[in-house]
Order: structure tokens, then sequence, then C-alpha cells
């Protein structure tokens, strides 16, 4: 009975040991100098982010960016520069993990703007920071990680050397405020959605417009190019999901099963098969035979 109440005892400590240590651990991350603790972690401020190997998620909070080990939940490090951000609008890291972009929105003299904030994940350094004349909504890797899109609320989206932190090319057409883009799987096509109800192509080496899809009759709220970057799947607010040939541009398919708005859009890794999900006030999810449009099946629940 004492050897079994002794274990216990044992193991209690370990335990208490094992889950007050981070508590202590975090508390002397990132301090600015001359700083001995800190005391909590200050409000989160809206985004997070998986690393491609899913062994890192990054949080963004008004001190900076936490990162923390996604197995064990422990922090790792704490990122910091963010410290004037009013909210942090996305984050993203670079294909290899090696980079973390966030888009965030700052104060500056009174005035809203926007501001990219670029940080080299292994040695937790500020590397580059992009300003922004407009609040920044979504920023980007290239798949080759060397080029950072960003996305504002006004009618351009902006591409960045991540190397140089240099502004390589700005692209302009939308004639309202640009949502996000999307990379072809080959990093060489960029798919760009707007208010204005159009769909965009632009060659990502030149910055030429290369086509303008149109056909939606609401804004569109996502784009995603098919694995093989033959095909193009786009939602909208007018509740359909329409599929365009990435190359000529044409619409292939308007698929309008959907009864309430859609909010997401994937296809399969062998490209057959479309996912697509109803939004917040839908509970369904259906899946679509890509080379023929029709309806294979709906989930619900």
């Amino acid at each position: 009975m004492k050897k079994t109440t002794l274990t216990v005892t044992l193991l209690l400590i370990a335990l208490l040991i094992s889950t007050t240590t981070p508590a202590q651990d975090y508390t002397h991350l990132g301090l600015p100098e001359g700083a001995k603790l800190r005391l909590g972690k200050g409000r989160l401020t809206g985004a997070f982010a998986y690393s491609p190997d899913r062994n890192l998620l990054a949080v963004a909070s008004a001190l900076g960016v936490w990162l923390y080990d996604a197995h064990t939940f422990q922090e790792v490090a704490l990122l910091t520069g963010i410290l004037d951000a009013v909210s942090v609008e996305s984050m993203r890291f670079s294909p290899d993990g090696e980079m973390l972009a966030s888009a965030s929105t700052i104060k500056s003299e009174g005035d809203l703007a926007g501001m990219i904030h670029l940080w080299h994940v292994p040695t937790g350094t500020l590397k580059n920071t992009y300003p922004e004349n407009s609040s920044v909504h979504r920023v980007r890797f290239l798949p080759d990680g060397r080029t950072l899109a960003s996305t504002a609320y006004g009618d351009r989206i902006c591409l960045w050397d991540v190397t140089t932190g240099t502004l390589k090319n700005t692209l302009t057409g939308h004639t309202g405020g640009v949502w996000r883009g999307c990379f072809s799987p080959d990093g060489q096509m960029l798919a760009s959605i707007s208010e204005d109800k159009t769909i965009r192509l632009w060659d990502v080496t030149t910055g030429t417009l290369e086509n303008t899809l149109t056909g939606h009759t609401d804004w569109v709220r996502s784009v995603r190019f098919s694995p093989d970057g033959q095909m193009l799947a786009s939602i909208s607010e007018d509740k359909t999901i329409r599929l365009w040939d990435a190359t000529t541009g044409t619409l292939k398919k308007t698929l309008t099963e959907h009864t309430n708005d859609v909010s997401i859009v994937r296809f399969s890794p062998d490209g057959q098969t479309l996912a697509s999900a109803g939004g917040w006030s839908a509970d369904t999810i259906r899946l679509w035979d890509v080379a023929t449009g029709t309806l294979k099946k709906t989930l619900t629940g």
C-alpha cells in the first residue's frame, strides 16, 4: 500500500514539473533588452499557420508570433516585431518551412496601414518588412519560396523578392478590392479574385495579365488550381461553383447544387474529384466528378 502511494505521489510530482516547466520557459522567450520576465502572452490578433511538415504551429499575438511544437504543444520561440499590429490577417510558411510571412494591419500616425513581416524561422530573426498603403488581406509564397505575393483591400497585387526584400512587380487591373490569389502548381501563373466578380490570370514572371474570367454574378470568394494546373475551380457569393480551363480561360462547367453560399473548394490529389463545402448557414459537403460536372455524393451532418 505504501509503495503504491509513493509511486502515485512521484507520478503526480513528475506531472506537475512537466506541465509547469513550459510556463517558466516562455516567460523568458524573446525578451527585449532590460526586461527580466514576461507576464502573459498578449491578446490573439487573428491568424495562425502550420509549417509544411506540420511540426510547428504559428500563432499571432499582440507581443509577436508564438511558435509551438505541434506535437507537444509547448512554446518553442517568440518572433517579435509586430507590437504595433492591430490585427494579423494571415500568415504563411514558405514551402521549405524556413520563412514565415504575416500580413498585418498596423497603426501609423493615427491611421491604419498594412505591413508584411518576414521572419527566418530557424533563427527567429526578422528579415524584412514590406509597407503597404492599405491593409494587407493575404500573403502567399510562390511554390519555389523565392517570391511572396500580397493582396490588399485596394486594387493591386504585389510580388516581393524574398531574398532582397524588393518589390518585383505590381499587378493591377481589378476594379474592386483584391481578396486573395493562388499560384498554379508550377508557379508560373497566379489567379486573383476580387469584388469586381472576375478572376484574373497573371504570368508571374512578366507580370502580364493573361486572361480575365467572367461569368460569376457576385463577388468571387475563393479559387483553386487542379493538381496538374490545367483547371481552375472558383466559388462565388452567387452560390455557384465554376470550372475553367486554366490555359484558355474557357468556362467548362457550372455547378449549381448548393442552395446556400459556398465557403471552400478543393481538388482531390488525382484531380478527378472536387469537394465543396457550404457556408455558415449550411452543413453539407458535396463531392463532384470533375470530368462530367455531376454530383457524386452529398455528405451531411
